[in-house]
């Protein structure tokens, strides 16, 4: 059941990783990143908490004290791309160049793949994931460590 939820997911998660690689934002700037984000896990029923900044989310999935996390940096990286792929960025001076595109879009097939898992799956407790930018020059890891406060106490 989750084999055939994955193998129809994968075309429309390489278009979304397409998409995020052709209009990466920088870090704290990814509003229209996080809007995509959240259009298409809505579009699967999974609702979305949206950072107060309009840059970053998370979702939680599930119920119990136990808790399952994945993390996704969802920013660009202040570099202009030579690859010459067909979904090279549009965006001069800004490009994906480490990954987080692909780690984006595997995070929302998570998401999916797991809410599609429904009651009754084997899954026991609770998943999070969330998305958002690198934390702010002079305050390594703050943005990662704000996320994982907000999902471990809910």
């Amino acid at each position: 059941m989750l084999t055939h939820l994955v193998d129809e997911l994968v075309p429309s998660l390489i278009e979304l990783r397409r998409a995020l690689h052709r209009h990466p934002e920088l870090g704290f700037k990814e509003f229209e990143t996080t809007k995509r984000i959240v259009a298409t896990l809505d579009a699967h029923g999974i609702p979305v908490k949206v950072r107060d900044s309009g840059a970053g989310a998370w979702i939680e999935l599930g119920e119990g004290e136990r808790l399952v996390a994945y993390r996704a940096d969802i920013d660009g990286l202040p570099l202009d791309e030579e690859s010459g792929v067909s979904f090279a960025s549009e965006n001069p001076g800004v490009m994906h160049a480490c990954g987080h595109d692909a780690h984006t879009a595997i995070g929302v097939g998570v998401a999916v793949a797991l809410a599609g898992s429904g009651p009754g799956s084997t899954r026991d407790g609770r998943t999070g994931l969330a998305g958002g930018g690198s934390a702010k020059p002079g305050r390594r890891g703050s943005n990662r460590a704000a996320i994982g406060r907000s999902l471990a106490k809910r």
